[in-house]
């Protein structure tokens, strides 16, 4: 477990949760740098707890999900302290999706935009070591510029090339006195032909070695003549040189904003309105046959508000999840009605061996339209263990208000959370959820037997969750 880390406490206020002090830390550059920092951060894990998705900016996100028969697009615009989010599916024609076809409204069409605020921040921290690293880096990349070009102001290489012309100078100057001792003791009529030819391959060799010096001096001072003439040429190298520091910083930058916060406490406003067409056929079996069957269609409509609460911290026994509100809901009671499957069967003519077969979906009973319901809602998860991730409990009452039955229904929700590794992505960690589920518990409805339900499932509000 990480135990070293920046914490800043954020006292909730008109901006962004900072107190008093706040005039007087912008006055320090590099505090208000941090805190800008804190503040993308924040952003950025408020957009991964709302959207499942951590963006370095804000910007526009969507996943798009089409085949020959459904159409379903679900897209985030996030902006610095707002998410919005908006979802749409519907019936597709080969891929296509229409909204409206001869101005009927698409038979499946389902739309809901939501809108996600930041009202608090509790308190937010990063890994001091990670940050103090990448800090230190950028630091380096200015030094390591200030050094390059301060060598190029100094002409450094104009001086390297006029040390290397000096040295096979010298070495001319040195290999031309050798050759002159080899010359005086050739000029010696007593030595023998072995020596004589020894001393010829000796001045061979200093005389080869000369000529590559003079021939080298000439390329040198042709490069030389080349930087002094080039009058852009410390600049060139200057931006070479700043070019890269550039990319340095900006890749750093980018790092350390992308620095995942350790520990955070976020309270946010979320509304929302939701738009579903419900196209259903109703089946009288008492009617006559002809008027068996009847369509209807109508549009429910839901308005939800809520005040949500999430903290992740990196000790034990401190995770959990709160969201609380209500949803105002114009609808039917189809949910009420009997569902059945009545199967057609057609002659075909001329062979009494074979029969088309018409499954027909319907719904029986008495059907209402134009219904107010509210729904009262709190969901609650809380986790124990190491690194808050052995087991959670998850608690989920609702309180159902319908204009129709005029009482209120009273629904519970229990669970029990396990994490699992991945079996295919072993990095990655599944929740499996047990829970058992209670409807109408005080059994206002007079329900007998009781509605209810145990099982298992692998779906939680929010990915952030561990």
């Amino acid at each position: 477990m990480k135990k070293i880390f920046i914490l800043s406490l954020l006292v909730y206020s008109s901006k962004y949760g900072f107190g008093q002090n706040l005039g007087k830390i912008y006055a320090d550059p590099k505090q208000k740098i941090k805190i800008e920092e804190f503040k993308q951060a924040m952003n950025r894990q408020f957009t991964k707890v709302i959207t499942g998705t951590a963006f370095s900016n804000v910007g526009n996100f969507a996943a798009i999900s089409t085949d020959a028969k459904s159409f379903s697009l679900a897209g985030n615009f996030v902006t610095e302290r707002t998410v919005w989010g908006i979802e749409l599916s519907g019936g597709a024609t080969e891929g296509i999706f229409k909204l409206f076809n001869n101005q009927i409204l698409n038979s499946n069409f389902s739309g809901e935009i939501k809108y996600h605020r930041i009202l608090k921040t509790g308190f937010a921290s990063r890994n001091l070591y990670e940050v103090a690293e990448v800090e230190s880096q950028l630091s380096e990349a200015y030094i390591q510029y200030s050094k390059d070009s301060l060598a190029i102001a100094q002409k450094r290489d104009l001086y390297k090339t006029q040390i290397e012309i000096f040295n096979s100078e010298s070495k001319i100057s040195e290999g031309t006195k050798q050759k002159a001792k080899v010359d005086s003791l050739l000029s010696i009529v007593a030595i023998s032909d072995k020596i004589k030819d020894s001393l010829n391959a000796v001045k061979g060799n200093l005389e080869f070695e000369i000529e590559n010096h003079k021939l080298n001096i000439e390329i040198l001072k042709e490069q030389m003549n080349k930087i002094i003439k080039d009058t852009a040429y410390f600049a060139r190298e200057t931006f070479k040189k700043r070019q890269l520091r550039d990319d340095k910083i900006i890749e750093l930058t980018k790092k350390k904003k992308n620095i995942e916060l350790l520990e955070t406490d976020i309270t946010w406003f979320s509304a929302g309105i939701r738009f579903k067409n419900n196209d259903i056929k109703l089946f009288a079996p008492l009617n006559l046959p002809a008027t068996q069957y009847s369509d209807t269609s109508f549009v429910s409509r839901r308005v939800s508000l809520s005040i949500s609460r999430f903290r992740s911290t990196i000790t034990q026994n401190r995770d959990f999840y709160l969201s609380g509100g209500i949803h105002m809901d114009y609808t039917t009671n189809i949910n009420s009605l009997k569902k059945v499957e009545i199967e057609e069967t057609l002659p075909v003519n001329g062979n009494p061996q074979q029969a088309i077969k018409k499954t027909i979906n319907a719904y029986q009973g008495s059907y209402e339209e134009g219904i107010v319901e509210l729904t009262l809602f709190c969901d609650y998860y809380k986790f124990w263990g190491q690194s808050n991730a052995l087991v959670g409990l998850h608690f989920n009452p609702t309180v159902n208000y319908s204009e129709k039955i005029k009482k209120p229904v009273t629904n519970l929700y229990l669970g029990i959370i396990v994490p699992f590794i991945d079996k295919e992505k072993q990095a990655s960690k599944v929740s499996v959820e047990i829970f058992y589920s209670m409807q109408d518990m005080f059994n206002d409805l007079n329900n007998k037997p009781k509605s209810s339900s145990f099982g298992l499932r692998a779906a939680l509000p929010i990915t952030s969750i561990k």
